[in-house]
């Protein structure tokens, strides 16, 4: 969606607009009765490759495990991927300049935070992790991220551990 570029809320808003959309009573009331023509998207592209043997290359987005030698490897990198009967085959691509390595590590460290937090259930990990996300510290002071998260982890209470 157009309004994922960095807006803060977005994914707010988005998740409003799905929850209005599936709200009704039979959410299956308006959707067409015919198949429309194959999109774009990859997913069926992939199921073909993977069922023929036809290959199909895109860029995708996989457990690193090397693809780019200078990020992690349990890290998810996107990179050319080619998919055919055996699966899906990443390319190697080497290091990345040392600018775009460093910018990747930013979030990628808010991803092992919050993954780290999953494992744990540490709330304070949660807090560390959005601390260090740089839309998050960029529009919110420290004390106003703790607030943030002490409200998210109190209104998803039902659903954590």
């Amino acid at each position: 969606e157009p309004a994922f570029g960095g807006e803060s809320g977005a994914a707010y808003e988005w998740s409003a607009y799905v929850a209005g959309k599936y709200n009704q009573p039979n959410i299956m009331d308006n959707e067409p009765t015919k198949l429309p023509k194959r999109s774009v998207e990859y997913c069926a592209y992939i199921i073909e490759a993977l069922e023929t043997g036809k290959p199909f290359k895109f860029n995708g987005n996989v457990r690193n495990s090397g693809m780019i030698a200078n990020l992690p490897d349990e890290c998810c990198a996107e990179g050319p991927i080619y998919a055919d009967r055996t699966g899906l085959n990443r390319t190697l691509l080497g290091d990345l300049p040392p600018q775009c390595m460093a910018l990747n590590m930013t979030n990628i460290n808010v991803q092992r935070l919050a993954v780290l937090a999953a494992k744990t259930g540490d709330p304070e990990a949660v807090v560390h992790a959005c601390a260090l996300d740089p839309l998050t510290s960029a529009v919110l002071s420290l004390k106003e991220i703790r607030e943030m998260v002490t409200e998210m982890l109190e209104a998803e209470a039902q659903w954590l551990p």
